[in-house]
């Protein structure tokens, strides 16, 4: 099941932040989460965020480096052994968010999912210890036995603020090193946030470093090249195909019949003026309009219907 499918806005209420929804999870005694996402940093920025409100520790567990309690970088002995590192959490007694990175694909072990399966059903069980897991990854494919325990939440997309703050870090960085002249004013920051919706931070970061990084300088007149590099990063992460609305709309899909048909119909819509009505003195058949001319004609007279059968009168 999926949170952010399931969910409900209230007119009136402001939309809830990922931070909030997590916590609310988290409090709600799921025993585990699974975040789908590339952006592991973000992720962690967020989850760091819930255990702080909710006064959790965060355990980051990694093949690479085993099982680290944050802040830090010391790694509990041997816990880079999924079987070891779960032997590891069972005794702990710490309240956690512990925070599992490609930890699924080790589930197909039955030990180990036999193990993963039991401390679920301790973290579900325990009234007088909040814990739960996050399961981190860019797919995170369960067996059936366990996916029945977990919820899935989907992450969204950064906001205009988290936007701002990631151009202010690529500044910072331009500044410091001296790679680019920064020629942008505070009030070109939300233009920019604007121009990077629906990239994740780090494509955003990517996004602002290489327009600058070109030509020595970033300045208003960048946004347009910003818009430029979020299309092709979206067609190529995507099936969908992404137009700036700045695009010729008449070239979309191939839609200029169909907005000639629709020129057309509003000419019908005000001709024939209503003294010719009742005269009966008809310009056009009663299926065409008379007022819609083709693209290669200088003279009304050659219209569509100037070709067509003329009807003595129109229908009463």
């Amino acid at each position: 099941m999926s949170l952010a499918a399931t969910q409900t806005q209230t007119a009136g209420f402001p939309e809830p932040c990922s931070v909030h929804e997590l916590k609310t999870l988290v409090l709600s005694r799921h025993p585990a989460i699974v975040i789908e996402t590339t952006d592991e940093g973000r992720a962690d920025a967020q989850l760091a965020a819930v255990a702080s409100d909710t006064g959790l520790t965060v355990f980051d567990w990694t093949i690479t480096q085993g099982l680290v309690r944050q802040p830090g970088t010391q790694a509990m002995y041997g816990t880079t052994d999924p079987a070891l590192m779960l032997a590891n959490l069972a005794g702990l007694t710490v309240p956690g968010l512990f925070v599992l990175k490609d930890f699924s694909v080790h589930l197909s072990a039955p030990a180990v999912c036999r193990a993963f399966r039991e401390l679920l059903e301790r973290f579900a069980d325990a009234p007088s210890q909040l814990s739960t897991f996050v399961l981190l990854g860019a797919s995170v494919e369960l067996p059936a036995e366990i996916e029945s325990e977990i919820v899935r939440y989907d992450l969204r997309l950064p906001d205009r603020d988290e936007y701002r703050q990631a151009i202010g870090a690529v500044v910072e960085s331009l500044q410091a090193n001296g790679r680019a002249e920064v020629a942008l004013r505070p009030g070109d920051y939300d233009a920019f946030a604007s121009a990077l919706s629906g990239l994740t931070i780090n494509q955003a970061r990517q996004a602002i470093a290489q327009v600058a990084i070109e030509d020595g300088r970033l300045a208003p007149d960048d946004l347009t090249r910003i818009i430029d590099l979020k299309s092709r990063v979206l067609r190529n992460d995507s099936l969908l195909e992404y137009f700036p609305v700045a695009d010729n709309g008449f070239e979309l899909g191939g839609f200029a019949n169909l907005r000639c048909w629709w020129a057309c119909r509003a000419v019908a819509s005000r001709w024939p003026p209503r003294s010719s009505r009742a005269s009966g003195n008809s310009r056009c058949s009663s299926s065409t309009p008379a007022g819609c001319t083709t693209s290669t004609s200088a003279s009304p007279r050659r219209s569509f219907a100037s070709r067509s059968r003329r009807p003595s009168r129109w229908p009463r």
